[in-house]
């Protein structure tokens, strides 16, 4: 379900609750075909882009949800939107002990590796967004390989070549979900005024079962925050596992449906800049519109 169609509350919101079960939690803007092979757990979709993720029971399941960016911080944009909102969160991981730092990817490390992954989701023409993060005390949030489907594109390794852990692993004191849930209410309500909200949102909206008939991607590259994935006609549309606006991406494959098959690089551009004029949205964790339309103009060839 799209940020914008959910039942939103009219000022930021802070919804924390553990998860009751073992799923697959695939990103807004995946394929399940091209992610994974014969899941053997429920499969998901959340609100933020990224990568596919094992979310295990004893995992903290956060989303701060903000108007607008700059609504609690004057300075945070879309790009600074996760450094300046996981402050808190990170002074709340340090309190309990933990090595926390932020290495300005779609993770948060403790004691040098990644521990809690994180991500946003955003609307372009609203500018209503949400930070998302996963707090993991035992499985980290690393997929199984075997269920991996996405490994044989890559072209570098996961999380920089680093082994995701749970925090009770790092942690160099006993470490309970009750613990961790406190510290970061905590934090959040005493460094942005933000206070926990659980009747704000539902775990079944903001990570819903899905059954993804789609093909894969028919062109797969690597980009600098993970895959980028495009097909042409009849399952026409671009994504992979950036973030960027969510009516943007609809924005996009709705136009890339109307294209012909054997579309040219300079149609598929105008597809792009007439998306971002239409939404006002903005696609991170790519580092130049070439890789797209490169993906593009193979899916379309």
């Amino acid at each position: 379900m799209p940020l914008i169609d959910l039942p939103l509350p009219s000022s930021p919101s802070l919804w924390l609750e553990p998860v009751s079960q073992a799923e697959l939690s695939l990103g807004a803007f995946q394929r399940a075909a091209s992610a994974l092979k014969e899941p053997s757990f429920p499969v998901t979709r959340r609100l933020s882009g990224g990568p596919t993720l094992l979310l295990a029971p004893e995992s903290l399941h956060l989303v701060l949800y903000l108007p607008s960016p700059s609504v609690l911080v004057p300075d945070a944009d879309l790009p600074r939107l996760l450094n300046r909102h996981l402050r808190p969160l990170l002074r709340a991981l340090r309190r309990l002990g933990l090595a926390a730092m932020y290495p300005g990817r779609d993770w948060i490390a403790v004691a040098h590796r990644p521990a809690i992954w994180v991500g946003f989701a955003h609307h372009g023409a609203s500018n209503a967004c949400c930070v998302e993060a996963f707090l993991p005390l035992d499985r980290s949030f690393s997929v199984p390989s075997e269920q991996d489907a996405s490994a044989i594109y890559r072209s570098e390794p996961p999380w920089l070549g680093k082994v995701p852990a749970g925090l009770r692993e790092l942690s160099p004191h006993p470490l309970s979900l009750e613990t961790l849930h406190q510290a970061v209410t905590r934090a959040y309500a005493t460094d942005l005024g933000v206070l926990w909200a659980p009747g704000s949102f539902e775990a079944g909206w903001l990570r819903r079962e899905v059954r993804d008939e789609r093909p894969p991607w028919a062109a797969l590259r690597q980009e600098a925050i993970g895959l980028v994935g495009a097909s042409g006609p009849p399952w026409a549309g671009l994504g992979g596992e950036f973030f960027a606006s969510e009516d943007l991406m609809a924005a996009v494959d709705r136009r890339l449906e109307e294209l012909p098959r054997r579309a040219t690089r300079g149609q598929l551009q105008e597809v792009l800049v007439a998306a971002v004029e239409e939404t006002g949205g903005r696609i991170e964790g790519v580092c130049s519109v070439d890789s797209l339309l490169d993906v593009l103009e193979e899916a379309f060839a």
